[in-house]
């Protein structure tokens, strides 16, 4: 057959794309199958795939000789096993190899693109000659092959296959090993794959693609030699190994099968998820995260709040006015426009007693808190804010005030001169109205910040499916790190020295220091609480910059009946150079927000710092800033850690920086 006689059949005649009988077996008996770059490696995995699923023939396509691999498989399936060479670069000659296949055997059912070659170094450092290469076999030797394929199974009337070996950097770069070139060729194998399929359908032949990610092979030997490969698993997150060849040819058997026969311009990712969560698609899915699976939101919420009113009956207080949005998803579970309502208080707030859960929701939005156990009621909320009442600002507040009192008063059986009722984040006029009523008045703060100190189980799941979210996102980020990049661009910088700045439009230079703290409120409000450091190359970082990278505070002295003062008399010492630019705390509480308590460093203690127990339950986040005053780079870590009965247990799994740590 040549390249011309497949023109004898025009386009304007296509053959029936109407399956007679559909076939549900995956299996390929009696395929002629081709199969480019199948001498080793991921072809000849195809290839014994395809046999193993009963294909008569299956022919390898290839430039280099046939090694011992091949030969063995040749003795296996003797007969079976047949190789062409041919340059898949040369549209004749791969033309010529399929009229070969089709000579001898009659037929060509499949054709499996799958020859390619990679090179990895950065975009700057590719020549002409090494670019050109890449292209000539990944994208225009595949289109030769396909076109090949595609003419002899319109000669033939067969109803085709044709698959390509894509690959997933087509999806996303790789920083440890770039190759924008490779990565270009892959995605245009994909967009190929759609347009390819798209002008061939009427003639009944189907395109498709499969898309490798780590696979056992002699190109990526290197993969788990990397000093930090363990820790990058954990953070990837998906299957923590290697592929093995063998176990990519069960996609290409079935799209090469006819119970593929409706299966048309798709890609089949066989990654085992690593390097892409495809759980964590957007933050509107965060909640459906696996770690999510199985948590009982129902039994924290009701944990929450029975933990809130053992702390109120502890300090005496008969009821709370909460209108701090966090402190009412603690008692409740509801939330509703958390920024507005804290600008605005009180605009929606919460009367907790020991008997009765009363919610005022904020206008036309009490359907919110339907189904939610830990409410009793719901009523409308009246807004006592300058914005919401303008001059006639003190009526409103002393007729709110004079509502919350008659309500309490109801409520608790108690002369109303007893009664104790705890507020936070009012204004100060609803405070003074309030306690004219004769009412006592307190600070809810310690009950509420005691309560949410310790964590149940469910929570701490809670936390962790938080933390996992967010971990995702920050190797995004991590990924993204490049010189000439803003910092508003990445949402970290290299402004590190002193901490606390805002991101701006400072453009990353080369071998910065790149610093980020999460602060993120994730999975059902849960804080995600970690920070990282990182550099951004292309250069290996100075000693400079490996000095305040390990010169990191050590959680290692947490333990749990640890008072605060023992702890800040333990803390590691900061050295002087490194001491005025310190970090306010050395630790904090974590869990809807940052919480209690406050572990001050050891010079801060005495003016700063209050005694407590470190109790089993509590989150805890271990933070360190290092950097010099007057010095141009810091570096700020920190790990968020579970206080266990016996000890701590890292919750926070993101990997430090391999290159700063050499």
């Amino acid at each position: 057959m040549s390249t011309s006689a497949t023109q004898e059949k025009t386009i304007d005649e296509p053959g029936t794309t109407v399956a007679q009988q559909h076939e549900t077996k995956i299996a390929l008996e009696g395929k002629v199958i081709a199969i480019t770059g199948a001498n080793r490696g991921i072809g000849l995995g195809v290839a014994q795939s395809c046999l193993d699923n009963g294909a008569q023939v299956v022919y390898s396509i290839d430039y280099a000789e046939p090694g011992e691999e091949f030969t063995q498989a040749q003795e296996r399936w003797k007969g079976k096993l047949k190789v062409i060479q041919a340059d898949v670069t040369k549209e004749a000659t791969v033309t010529a190899a399929v009229d070969r296949i089709v000579e001898q055997e009659g037929a060509l059912h499949g054709m499996v693109v799958n020859a390619g070659r990679t090179n990895h170094k950065a975009a700057l450092d590719f020549t002409e000659e090494e670019i050109h290469a890449l292209f000539n076999i990944n994208l225009f030797g595949a289109f030769y092959c396909a076109r090949a394929a595609a003419r002899a199974f319109i000669k033939l009337d067969i109803k085709g296959a044709v698959v390509f070996t894509a690959s997933m950097a087509s999806y996303r770069p790789n920083k440890r090993v770039p190759s924008a070139p490779y990565g270009a060729s892959k995605a245009g194998v994909r967009n190929m794959t759609h347009t390819l399929a798209m002008e061939w359908a009427k003639y009944g032949i189907r395109v498709n693609s499969v898309s490798p990610g780590l696979v056992e092979t002699a190109m990526t030997y290197w993969v788990p030699q990397q000093p930090d490969w363990e820790q990058q698993l954990k953070y990837y997150g998906g299957m923590p190994r290697l592929a093995q060849i063998q176990e990519l040819g069960g996609a290409y058997v079935y799209l090469l099968s006819d119970a593929a026969s409706y299966t048309t311009s798709i890609d089949i990712p066989v990654n085992g998820v690593i390097g892409k969560r495809t759980d964590v698609s957007g933050i509107a899915l965060l909640d459906r995260a696996p770690e999510s699976e199985g948590i009982d939101l129902k039994q924290v919420r009701l944990y929450r709040q029975g933990r809130l009113r053992e702390q109120m009956i502890k300090y005496g207080v008969d009821a709370v006015i909460l209108s701090d949005p966090v402190n009412i998803r603690y008692a409740t579970g509801t939330r509703n426009m958390q920024v507005f309502s804290m600008r605005n208080a009180p605009s929606r707030y919460l009367i907790l007693t020991a008997q009765r859960s009363i919610l005022f929701e904020f206008t036309g939005c009490s359907h919110l808190a339907d189904g939610y156990e830990t409410v009793d009621e719901v009523r409308a909320a009246k807004t006592a804010s300058f914005v919401a009442a303008g001059p006639k600002i003190e009526q409103r507040e002393k007729a709110w005030a004079e509502e919350m009192a008659s309500l309490i008063d109801q409520i608790i059986d108690k002369p109303k001169s007893e009664i104790v009722v705890g507020l936070e984040r009012l204004n100060a006029n609803t405070a003074i109205q309030l306690r004219d009523t004769g009412l006592q008045i307190v600070d809810a703060q310690r009950p509420v910040e005691m309560a949410r100190a310790i964590k149940s189980p469910e929570e701490v799941k809670c936390v962790i499916a938080s933390l996992r979210a967010t971990e995702v996102a920050v190797g995004k980020l991590r990924e993204a790190i490049r010189p000439g990049l803003t910092e508003n661009e990445l949402c970290a910088g290299s402004r590190t020295n002193p901490w606390f700045q805002e991101t701006a439009s400072y453009r990353i230079q080369p071998n910065d220091l790149i610093a980020l703290d999460t602060d993120v409120v994730g999975c059902h409000g849960y804080y995600s609480d970690f920070s990282r450091t990182f550099h951004a190359g292309p250069d290996p970082p100075t000693e400079k910059q490996k000095e305040l990278y390990r010169v990191t505070h050590n959680m290692g002295i947490l333990k749990p009946g640890m008072t605060f003062r023992e702890y800040a008399d333990q803390a590691w010492d900061i050295p002087a150079k490194y001491y005025k630019n310190r970090y306010y705390l050395s630790a904090h509480g974590c869990g809807l927000t940052g919480e209690y308590p406050y572990l001050y460093h050891h010079g801060d203690f005495p003016d700063a710092g209050y005694d407590g127990i470190i109790e089993p339950g509590m989150v805890i986040c271990v933070e360190s800033y290092i950097g010099e005053d007057g010095g141009v780079e810091g570096v700020k870590l920190e790990q968020q850690v579970l206080v266990t009965e016996t000890g701590i247990q890292l919750l926070s799994e993101f990997p430090f920086e391999s290159l700063l740590l050499d």
